[in-house]
Order: C-alpha cells, then sequence, then structure tokens
C-alpha cells in the first residue's frame, strides 16, 4: 500500500490477473538477508553504517517489522557494492543528511534495493551514541557544516539492537501500575486499549557483541509480553 510504513501492509500478491489496484506498488519477492544502510551525506563527503532487521509475521501481514540489529561487521566486497550503490543514489536524488537504503541480498551475495528514505531511518536507535553524535552530524549536514568530520571526531556507538512488541496474543489493556524497565520506549498511556497486533513498545538492549545484543533483546521482548499477559 502506498504511504504506509512498517511493513505491516505488504501482502503476497498470489495469483496476478493483470488489473493494478490503485493505492497499491508492486515488487518482486526475492529472498536473502534485509540489510539497511545509514547513509551521511554532508559537504565534505559520506560515510555509511550497516544494520540487519528481521520480520515480526502476523495473520495477514508476513513481512510485518520486528527490529534492527547492528551488524559487527560487512564482507569487504559485499560492503563496497552497497557503499557505491548508496552513494550513486543519493546523488541522483540529491539527499542531504542522514538516510537510510534498504537491500535485500540473496544467497549469491547479490544486494537488491528495496527503497530508500530520504531521512533518518527507524534504525538510528540502534547506531546512534549515548551523546546522539548521528542525530548532530544530521543537523550540520543540513546546514552545510562538516558533519563526516563531527562523526569521525566524536561517534562513539555500541552493538545494540531495538525491537517492536506487538499485542499478538490478542487485544491488550495497558495495566495501570507496569513498572516498564528503563530499556523500553514509545510506551502507551496506563489503561489504554490496543487493538490485536496492534504496537505496543520498543524495546532496546546493548552487548558485547551484536548477536549478544540482538539475542538480549528477543529475550526482553519475551520478557516483557509475559509480564503484561500476567493478571494486574
Amino acid at each position: 500500500r502506498i504511504g504506509a510504513c512498517g511493513g505491516g501492509h505488504v501482502r503476497r500478491l498470489g495469483k496476478y490477473d493483470g488489473r493494478h489496484l490503485p493505492g497499491r506498488y508492486y515488487q518482486r519477492e526475492i529472498a536473502g538477508e534485509a540489510i539497511s544502510v545509514m547513509g551521511l551525506v554532508g559537504r565534505t563527503g559520506p560515510a555509511f553504517a550497516f544494520t540487519r532487521s528481521w520480520v515480526s509475521p502476523a495473520q495477514g501481514a508476513p513481512f510485518r517489522y520486528g527490529g534492527s540489529v547492528s551488524i559487527d561487521a560487512v564482507e569487504a566486497d559485499l560492503e563496497a557494492r552497497l557503499i557505491d550503490s548508496s552513494i550513486a543514489v543519493a546523488k541522483a536524488l540529491g539527499l542531504v543528511g542522514l538516510v537510510s537504503l534498504d537491500f535485500i541480498v540473496d544467497a549469491s551475495g547479490e544486494a537488491y534495493l528495496l527503497e530508500v528514505n530520504p531521512r533518518p531511518g527507524a534504525t538510528l536507535d540502534v547506531l546512534d551514541d549515548d551523546t546522539g553524535t548521528l542525530f548532530a552530524a544530521h543537523v550540520a549536514a543540513i546546514r552545510g557544516e562538516d558533519a563526516v568530520g563531527l562523526v569521525a571526531r566524536s561517534w562513539a556507538p555500541k552493538p545494540r539492537a531495538s525491537a517492536y512488541l506487538y499485542a499478538d496474543q490478542g487485544p491488550l489493556t495497558v495495566p495501570a501500575a507496569f513498572d516498564w524497565p528503563d530499556w523500553v520506549s514509545d510506551i502507551p498511556a496506563p489503561g489504554q486499549r490496543l487493538h490485536e497486533n496492534a504496537p505496543v513498545c520498543t524495546v532496546r538492549a546493548e552487548g558485547r557483541t551484536a548477536d549478544d545484543a540482538y539475542d538480549l533483546c528477543r529475550d526482553r521482548l519475551a520478557l516483557i509480553a509475559r509480564r503484561l499477559d500476567e493478571p494486574h
């Protein structure tokens, strides 16, 4: 569906009868690993970082966004191709500041560009550091300042993961006195009624490695889901 976000609007078409439904666009489905490139495009050049994302499928929404984790390292040849493609797209579209480009990398290592977000993407939560250096660099780039130099001097990220918790067990009323941990954000209001499959909150985690952060984030998702399901 045109104008939607979060992957919940993506459906498999099934048999195509030749009609083009209004408000829809069509993509060829490709199996592979979802890798996003966060690009900082500034006056003195670009800089790039990478994340891996996963889906949290629901009934009728097989591609619903689940979460993202930083990548410790990308194979050199793939990294070079992702960067070359990102630079070409950013130049062609005249992009400035933080931008996000989503790719699918198939089993042969071929990278396919899915979409371009001409703004900071959801992976900013994963890639920025404790002092918000990346967002400060985004503002600097818009002002025509040396954004890449700011990142080179000050950016100190940690391996991080971030994921969405959904009300997949059915409609949920947020407990009036729920003890939300400090690694949860986007918290709903006490007593708020959430429909089935609605997003509940965002869960974050840090680790020694990206895999550690991913595992901890998934454990925390399960923990909050269990606690919300208990009688209050």
